[in-house]
């Protein structure tokens, strides 16, 4: 019986990414928004409810600096520095997520609303190995009809969090 519980025990913590080890990770939420060079507020919020999922499945999380990116491809100082200083700090995942925010046809481009994020991309690189483990695109779509204001963003972020997540458990089977 002792062993039975002792399994459900184990098999519990070890549900996703963070596992009872404590994995560590720094997270650096990239905005993209053409020549735009303010972080926006929908930005912010975003960044705030991914390290809020990790840290509730039981990571240490820290996280970089936001930053304005303007190409696509585009790998910055800022980006290398963090990376940087992740490795030093001896975290175990590095990872990026360019937030993708539109342009055009919004009403209030500057407001917190999930209409003003198009997608978000994402890459996680294992630091001690230096390697890509993951990556993905999520488009928010798949939640904008629950709606648009900052707990929408908050969902979107949910979700972005859990496929990152999901990636994370389908390796390590």
């Amino acid at each position: 019986m002792k062993l039975k519980h002792l399994a459900a025990v184990l098999l519990t913590l070890a549900g996703g990414i963070c596992t009872a080890s404590a994995d560590s990770l720094v997270v650096m939420v990239e905005q993209a928004a053409g020549n735009q060079k303010k972080i926006k507020e929908s930005t912010i919020l975003f960044e705030q409810a991914i390290l809020d999922y990790f840290y509730d499945n039981g990571c240490i999380v820290s996280d970089a600096p936001l930053y304005v990116v303007s190409g696509m491809d585009q790998i910055s100082a800022v980006e290398k520095k963090s990376y940087l200083e992740a490795r030093d700090g001896y975290f175990d995942y590095f990872i990026i997520i360019r937030l993708n925010l539109e342009q055009t046809g919004t009403d209030n481009p500057d407001a917190s609303l999930l209409e003003n994020i198009k997608s978000a991309e994402w890459k996680v690189i294992e630091i001690m190995t230096d390697t890509i483990t993951a990556t993905g695109t999520e488009k928010t779509g798949t939640v904008l009809k629950n709606g648009t204001d900052d707990e929408g963003i908050r969902r979107y972020a949910g979700f972005v969090a859990e496929q990152i997540n999901k990636q994370f458990l389908s390796q390590s089977e």
